[in-house]
């Protein structure tokens, strides 16, 4: 057997028969987005579309798309919700065909976020405003609280939600909007527990509350860098996660005295820093993580291997 490593992916072949892909649905557009749930692993990218992964294939998940730039990806408990470059569609869990929401053209064309929560209720951030749908993306209302000022940026805990404008955050706290000024435009946002959350700028990251202003943390990142996504393990308590253009930083604090101090750079198994520009991160399992990247797929990113190995550790 001879075994080849191609730009295009892994081939395998043998005299006189013909090369066998070993990659089937690789992706090999950048991955802008993840999901991961009941139904395994979903993901989307720029200019392929969606594809899900079944029995170690990768297979494509494209029915119904008019646009196949997938900008984020979100779910309940009944639908998967897409952000595309013509707007905003939903898929049920067991079925793969998409179907456009329906938003007014102007709204539907400048979705910029989603998220669910708890009660499958959806948050759509727009370049109008934030919207709000109870019946999974059939009729929208408009969230007056916060204004039109397009949201970048949804995130959910429980019944809780986060949305970041330009110049605020709007939190959601017991059905009440509260609104907390910004000097910086916010890209990413992850709830920490049911009260705080953490939010990025490109440059920095910040903790905040719904009653205190937001609180930079120290990452003493070089000058050049640039933060690209925010991921925090509700698992593993403590447990922070920076995707930046040039890799993954982590921090683990065992107090508030270590709030935002002690980052590590995430490595390869020989040792050498992990270098990749990061769009997307996921946990999915006590220690483990799904990394969206922008030219290498899609990467597991384990915690720490045990001494008895990988396999060993996943069999049990």
């Amino acid at each position: 057997m001879i075994y080849s490593g191609t730009t295009g992916g892994l081939f395998r072949g043998r005299r006189g028969a013909p090369w066998e892909s070993l990659h089937q649905g690789l992706m090999i557009a950048p991955i802008t987005t993840l999901h991961y749930g009941t139904e395994g692993i979903t993901v989307g990218t720029e200019g392929k579309g969606a594809f899900f992964n079944k029995d170690s294939q990768w297979l494509s998940d494209n029915l119904g798309l008019v646009n196949l730039s997938i900008r984020a990806l979100s779910g309940g408990n009944s639908y998967l919700y897409a952000i595309t470059n013509s707007g905003l569609y939903r898929r049920q869990r067991v079925r793969h065909r998409w179907e456009a929401l329906p938003f007014p053209p102007h709204v539907q064309t400048g979705v910029l976020s989603v998220a669910v929560d708890k009660d499958d209720q959806v948050y759509a951030g727009t370049a109008s405003g934030l919207f709000l749908s109870v019946n999974h993306g059939k009729d929208w209302k408009k969230i007056e609280a916060v204004g039109t000022t397009p949201i970048f940026a949804v995130a959910t805990y429980e019944k809780s939600v986060l949305a970041a404008s330009e110049g605020a955050i709007w939190i959601r706290l017991k059905g009440e909007w509260k609104k907390i000024e910004t000097d910086t435009p916010m890209i990413g946002l992850a709830w920490r527990d049911e009260k705080t959350f953490l939010t990025i700028s490109n440059r920095a990251l910040f903790l905040g509350e719904a009653t205190h202003p937001l609180q930079p943390l120290r990452t003493a990142l070089p000058a050049e860098t640039v933060i690209t996504a925010l991921a925090v393990d509700s698992r593993t308590p403590g447990l922070i996660l920076l995707g930046t253009h040039r890799g993954l930083l982590w921090h683990g604090h065992h107090g508030r005295e270590d709030e935002g101090e002690n980052w590590h750079p995430a490595r390869l198994y020989q040792g050498e820093r992990f270098e990749r520009q990061i769009n997307h991160m996921l946990p999915i399992n006590n220690g483990m993580i799904l990394i969206a990247t922008e030219s290498e797929g899609v990467v597991l990113g384990i915690a720490r291997i045990p001494k008895r190995g990988l396999w060993a550790r996943w069999l049990r």
